[in-house]
């Protein structure tokens, strides 16, 4: 396999440095960005593990091409797109993602064995394209199975259970039985909001967000980090109203699942953005979203496009909303009013009286000219 063909040209150059700083050292590619490889994706990073070299001289070859610690408890480095380590197993030590001991270990199927999946567990020669698999994670991947390595160290992270979520969410992948019991018994308390955010961003922004939606109740996530019951109906109607999302709009919108969730399950918005530590721009898109009612009047999306173009609105999606906004004129922008705050200082408005009665104007003119 030409692992070669894949780097860009600084991407070449980098992986040249790093060959030439670990010299006789035996080192794989591991982890997601082989399980990418062989599903014919290119990745964004790269994962190096290196096999035959004492920590003391793989310290010296990344101080050499100046590759920056990122873990210096895990031995990892980073260098351009590259994260490079060595070969690792690991004990649980306390509460959270980062509460393990980590140990080096040269035994490559003991180092696989600390990995979440099968379809993540194995290794890719950087020299020779060879490929080391000792948890049938190539036949999980053709079978698009997601199944965990180990079940006494799976349980030990419970990130894992956010990351099986989005698994499922980004390939299409279903989860085998066992698996999804041994997620659905491990508590998630000791998730930090940031990693909570990392793995709900990818969920997001997935192709298969249905399989995502699916465990994301399957696997207690709702429940446990929510508080949200499963409800089957309900999650059909979800499900019907993303696929219809997908065929909608042009481009991919991550606001697309919140939106449903908020609206299926009557959620309170700002709650579960704080949650999952959500950035600023995530309040401020829900800020301006509206629940869509059951029928979607002129007066209604009129009154929504002063705040934005109906194009914008997440439940544009909406059987005959388009045509409707297009027909009103506010589609690719907000409606422009007869009433202006130049109109009502004319007549005679002054002050707080000026916003007040604007406001009033607003909501007249709008119930007269369109139907409610």
């Amino acid at each position: 396999m030409d692992i070669y063909s894949l780097f860009d040209e600084e991407s070449k150059t980098a992986f040249e440095t790093i060959n030439l700083a670990l010299k006789d050292a035996e080192f794989f590619f591991a982890g997601g960005c082989v399980r990418d490889i062989l599903l014919g994706q290119t990745p964004k990073d790269f994962d190096i593990e290196v096999y035959g070299i004492s920590q003391n001289d793989f310290e010296k070859a990344m101080s050499s091409i100046g590759a920056n610690g990122v873990g210096k408890s895990f031995f990892v480095y980073k260098y351009k797109n590259f994260d490079i380590s060595l070969p690792r197993s690991e004990t649980k030590t306390g509460v959270g993602h980062t509460g393990f001991e980590a140990v080096v270990v040269q035994d490559k199927r003991t180092a696989c064995y600390r990995r979440d999946f099968t379809i993540n567990a194995m290794l890719l020669g950087a020299k020779d394209g060879e490929l080391l698999d000792f948890f049938g994670g190539v036949a999980d991947l053709h079978s698009k199975i997601l199944r965990a390595v180990s079940v006494d160290s799976f349980q030990e992270d419970s990130l894992r259970v956010l990351r099986a979520m989005q698994f499922c969410a980004r390939f299409g992948f279903k989860m085998e039985p066992k698996s999804v019991e041994l997620c659905a018994g491990i508590a998630l308390y000791d998730i930090s909001k940031a990693r909570i955010f990392t793995e709900f961003e990818k969920l997001f922004a997935a192709k298969y967000q249905i399989y995502g939606l699916y465990y994301f109740f399957k696997l207690g996530v709702a429940q446990k980090l929510f508080g949200i019951h499963a409800d089957f109906g309900k999650f059909l109607k979800m499900a019907r109203e993303l696929k219809k999302t997908s065929y909608f709009f042009e481009k991919p919108r991550q606001e697309t699942f919140l939106y449903q969730l908020f609206s299926t399950f009557k959620i309170n918005k700002n709650s579960f953005l704080d949650k999952i530590a959500a950035p600023n721009a995530y309040y401020k898109i829900f800020a301006l979203q509206k629940r869509a009612p059951k029928n979607i009047s002129d007066r209604f999306l009129v009154a929504l496009s002063l705040k934005m173009p109906i194009s914008l609105w997440l439940g544009a999606y909406k059987s005959g909303v388009k045509a409707n906004a297009k027909r009103l004129g506010v589609w690719h922008e907000g409606y422009k009013p007869d009433i202006t705050h130049q109109k009502m200082i004319a007549t005679g408005f002054k002050n707080s009286e000026i916003s007040k009665n604007y406001t009033l104007g607003l909501s007249k003119e709008i119930r007269e000219k369109f139907r409610g």
